[in-house]
């Protein structure tokens, strides 16, 4: 009986204890409190109206609400007994529910209007507007981007992420410098963010602070050791400041963290390129192509390794296939086209250098390749027009003048041509070829001390230059000085026609 009757009293607590639960299950899901409700407990408080306050903002705190927000419903509840505390629960709890719903959205104006909605109830909400900031910044509306996350700061100015969210949004304008600014205040508020290093050392990168970028990418890495992007990163930066050896050191550190990021294995291609260690780049390009056999860029980069090592065939065969596999990329047509004119396959290499321009018009030296070719062709008037756009492109090269220059020379027009040497000349006065050809513009002017000046200066510079001493024989018969230009003509032949001396048997 005993047993019997404590098996009795285990089941009957137990069954209590189940009905406990239900009711309390039951409870901890109630329905939202609706505006007649909460005036209804206002007006028949039976605890005084501070506590009856107290209670019902617990309550919607818990519970929400069931009504939109307006001024009318707000004046009613104030003249109800409603106090400031509870205002603010029902502002609170609506901006919560808001922002709640907006994982629910299918598209990107239904969540914009749920952060209107939040911030209509709750304008101060700092992590609303920064929620709403990265939206529009997403969605590159970045001056409304910005007025958020300025809003925010105003609100509460030590809100490091509104900084950090800023100054985002500044790079994506390429307002390099506004966005240094926020990072650095954001790392002034909490130097125990990494990623606010990285950012800015990403946008040291990108304004050329190569010093500054890796000195902030080193303490993302100290900070999170185990992440290849750091490394990566870090490795671009040595990579472009011409640090090769530790770009290297830093690729193979994030290869070893990620062995089959093909990002990776490509950087270091690059710079194992750059370094004319083909071999090793052509193995990393290599593992990509195992990772991807249709990477069009790695393809590329194999063929200019493969270039550089005048294995042209295999190259040829890669810039073709990196072509069939993305022909958008005016770069690759280049180097194809650079690939033709080393074989003397001239129309081929035009056709490659037309293509470039066509796909990228802000490429310049597929202006100046194609020019050349078509002046040798005697197509000097599209010959002109090439070499001109490439000089407005890139004005501080010497290359364009004095590839122009030739051309002049060819048709006659010393005037012009003499111009463009004399740019050369200003832009890199060691240039021996613009001293050659402006003597010959003075010899044909029959202006023989220049042009004896500039072939002797061209001779100081490139002692085997044979066309400089045939000038300056020209120069030097024109004004009587036989023996010096007898001198000269055998110093030319000898430089076209040198001797072959004979071999030991």
């Amino acid at each position: 009986m005993m047993s019997f009757a404590r098996i009795t009293t285990t089941i009957l607590i137990r069954g209590l204890v189940y009905v406990l639960l239900a009711v309390s299950a039951f409870a901890q899901a109630p329905s939202p409190m609706s505006e007649r409700a909460i005036l209804d407990a206002l007006t028949s408080s039976r605890t005084g109206t501070e506590t009856t306050n107290k209670i019902l903002a617990k309550q919607i705190s818990e519970r929400g609400v069931s009504f939109e927000y307006s001024g009318e419903i707000e004046r009613r509840l104030l003249e109800n007994g409603a106090s400031d505390e509870l205002i603010n629960a029902i502002r609170f709890r609506l901006c919560e529910d808001y922002i709640a719903k907006i994982d629910n959205c299918d598209d990107d104006e239904c969540s914009l209007e749920l952060y209107r909605k939040a911030l209509s109830v709750h304008p101060d909400d700092v992590s609303v507007l920064i929620g709403r900031g990265m939206l529009l910044d997403d969605l590159q509306r970045y001056d409304e981007a910005i007025t958020d996350y300025t809003k925010a700061i105003e609100i509460d100015p030590k809100a490091h992420e509104a900084y950090n969210n800023r100054g985002n949004t500044y790079a994506n304008k390429e307002k390099l410098e506004e966005a240094i600014r926020d990072y650095t205040k954001a790392i002034e508020l909490d130097a125990n963010q990494a990623d606010y290093y990285f950012n800015r050392g990403a946008v040291y990168y990108n304004s050329k602070r190569y010093d500054l970028s890796i000195k902030d990418y080193s303490k993302y890495i100290s900070m999170k050791a185990d992440d290849p992007v750091g490394y990566n990163r870090r490795g671009d930066a040595f990579f472009d400041a011409g640090k090769h050896q530790e770009a290297i050191k830093d690729y193979t550190q994030a290869i070893k963290l990620a062995p089959s990021n093909a990002e990776f294995l490509v950087n270091r291609g690059r710079v194992l390129s750059a370094e004319k260690q083909y071999d090793a780049a052509i193995r990393d390009y290599d593992a990509v192509l195992k990772l991807k056999h249709d990477d069009a860029f790695a393809l590329h980069l194999r063929g200019y390794a493969h270039f550089k090592k005048e294995s042209y065939d295999l190259a040829l065969a890669d810039y073709t296939r990196s072509i069939a596999i993305d022909a958008s990329d005016g770069s690759v047509w280049l180097n194809r086209g650079l690939l033709y004119s080393s074989r003397d396959q001239y129309d081929l290499a035009d056709k490659d250098y037309t293509r470039a321009i066509e796909i990228d018009p802000s490429l310049a030296e597929p202006y100046v390749l194609r020019g050349t070719i078509r002046a040798d062709k005697g197509d000097y008037e599209q010959a002109l027009l090439d070499l001109t756009k490439y000089i407005e492109m890139v004005p501080g090269d010497p290359d364009g003048f004095a590839y122009r220059a030739v051309v002049y020379i060819d048709i006659g027009d010393n005037e012009k041509a003499l111009a463009d040497l004399n740019a050369v000349i200003r832009l890199d006065p060691k240039y021996s070829d613009a001293y050659t050809n402006r003597g010959l513009i003075y010899l044909r002017s029959e202006r023989y001390a220049e042009s004896i000046d500039d072939s002797t200066t061209a001779i100081r510079l490139n002692p085997k230059d044979a066309i400089a001493f045939g000038n300056r024989a020209l120069a030097y018969e024109a004004i009587g000085e036989f023996k010096k230009a007898e001198s000269d003509r055998k110093k030319a032949a000898a430089i076209e026609k040198p001797e072959i001396k004979s071999q030991k048997p």
